[in-house]
């Protein structure tokens, strides 16, 4: 299932590899949630909660999840014009965009997104020949009941990670951490555009304090980070699996709308289990349910 939703670092090129790694679990988090891509792409599991500090984002998700009707009522008063979406930008810059409902914050920060040119906020209002944006920030509506149906039952935070992982900690837990990259510019207009009352960037001690956590877990984790020196000297020492970490080099496009800035880049996917054992398992629990599947059977020959 797609994202309604991009955002610096979604994972849409690789939320199909991340979901073959896991492990079985009964609580899911995501610490970091972003555009939840991954959310969106794995099974369902019997207890799951999406986490991010950004307020404005966290509010989105919540009007999907619970004011769908009213969300895609209000596209059809909507035009897609620079005036309007400048004029979405003005009333966030000067604080009339925090009074109001969280209907209308939400769709707002919707659209000043979806409009901006390669969808970040706080670009300029997008548009082209070549493509009908018009056309294709509206088909994003398409999606909000397949999305709002997949939130239904799917618990909401707007807190810092530590508190999540505090609260959600346990052994059949699974948390999925996806924090800004050490190389990101948190000086960007892109960052400070989310105001003092979101994100303004994670620095390295913010990092640190990931680290230290991650070492407490009593639950698994899936951390996907840069191919940084900070990083690995934490997580990538020694052997496969001696200081009780694992990784894998990922190679991912970086797509952008400047076509001198795509490229392919190595990012690092760490985990405190080994990732190839899951796989085997994982695939072993398909082939018994492909043998059900035609055999009729209750049991596989595998189970005998």
């Amino acid at each position: 299932m797609d994202s309604i939703l991009n955002w610096i670092g979604g994972k849409s090129n690789s939320c199909k590899k991340i979901v073959e790694l896991m492990p079985e679990h009964f609580c899911y988090v995501e610490a970091f949630c972003g555009a939840c891509w991954i959310l969106l792409e794995k099974p369902i599991s019997k207890s799951e909660c999406i986490n991010d500090v950004n307020g404005e984002l966290i509010n989105l998700w919540r009007v999907i999840q619970k004011q769908s009707e009213e969300f895609k009522e209000r596209e059809k008063y909507e035009m897609y014009s620079r005036e309007l979406f400048e004029e979405y930008y003005r009333d966030f810059y000067n604080g009339s965009h925090s009074k109001m409902t969280n209907l209308e914050r939400a769709f707002r920060f919707f659209c000043m997104i979806k409009e901006a040119y390669a969808s970040k906020f706080g670009n300029v209002w997008g548009y082209g020949q070549s493509r009908n944006q018009a056309n294709a920030f509206f088909n994003e509506f398409k999606l909000i009941d397949i999305v709002a149906e997949r939130l239904k039952h799917v618990q909401i935070e707007n807190r810092d990670f530590q508190k999540v992982i505090d609260g959600f900690d346990s052994e059949t837990t699974l948390f999925m951490f996806d924090p800004p990259y050490i190389k990101a510019d948190v000086d960007t207009q892109y960052f400070k555009a989310l105001g003092a009352n979101n994100i303004i960037g994670f620095n390295l001690s913010d990092h640190q304090r990931l680290y230290k956590a991650i070492t407490n877990l009593k639950g698994k984790f899936i951390l996907t980070i840069d191919n940084d020196p900070f990083i690995r000297e934490r997580y990538c020492t020694g052997s496969q699996g001696s200081r009780g970490f694992w990784w894998i080099d990922n190679t991912v496009f970086y797509s952008s709308a400047d076509k001198d800035n795509r490229r392919h880049v190595t990012e690092l996917i760490i985990t405190n289990y080994d990732t190839n054992e899951v796989i085997k398992q994982n695939k072993l629990k398909l082939l018994k349910e492909e043998e059900k599947r035609l055999s009729g059977n209750t049991k596989s020959l595998l189970d005998y």
